[in-house]
């Protein structure tokens, strides 16, 4: 095959090129066309986070990628996620995913039921992406909305949560 695109060269492009300088013409090869990126697998969903990331609010060098509540946490993942629960439910989960350009830093869960404070947990951050997430005890007494604010040690607000029990 090689010795076939070496003869092609030599019977079409020399000649053309002989050609050409006799005229006085500069033959210079066009650049080639740029390569679209193609995506595949682990890399565009690598891809996907990162462009969520940037969307989602970012401080201190951090970025949430999902912050939501659930009735449990399995294998690391939120189980049973909503923005209503019943009053019954007992205790639930604020699960959040980050991504971080510091080494070992730390987030708080601040806890809000109607407008008052009833918890504050923080939450070591130790890798470029993060699952960590804490709780809260809810009485059946305590019907109402609730937020839990996502925030960086510094006191910069990341997210909020918001739900409702029933």
């Amino acid at each position: 095959m090689r010795k076939l695109w070496n003869i092609l060269v030599l019977v079409v492009l020399v000649p053309f090129l002989s050609h050409c300088a006799k005229q006085g013409k500069s033959v210079t090869p066009s650049p080639a066309p740029e390569k679209k990126e193609t995506i595949v697998g682990k890399t565009a969903e690598k891809k996907a986070v990162t462009e969520k990331a940037e969307e989602k609010k970012s401080a201190d060098g951090l970025h949430i990628l999902e912050a939501v509540v659930c009735r449990s946490i399995e294998n690391r993942a939120p189980v049973g996620t909503s923005n209503a629960f019943p009053a019954d439910v007992g205790r639930l989960y604020v699960f959040t995913k980050l991504a971080t350009t510091e080494s070992d830093s730390s987030i708080m869960h601040v806890w809000y039921f109607g407008n008052k404070e009833v918890g504050t947990v923080k939450l070591p951050v130790r890798g470029p992406q993060w699952r960590t997430y804490s709780s809260k005890t809810v009485n059946p007494s305590q019907k109402g909305e609730w937020r839990v604010e996502v925030k960086t040690a510094n006191d910069h607000l990341l997210e909020s949560v918001s739900f409702k029990v029933e």
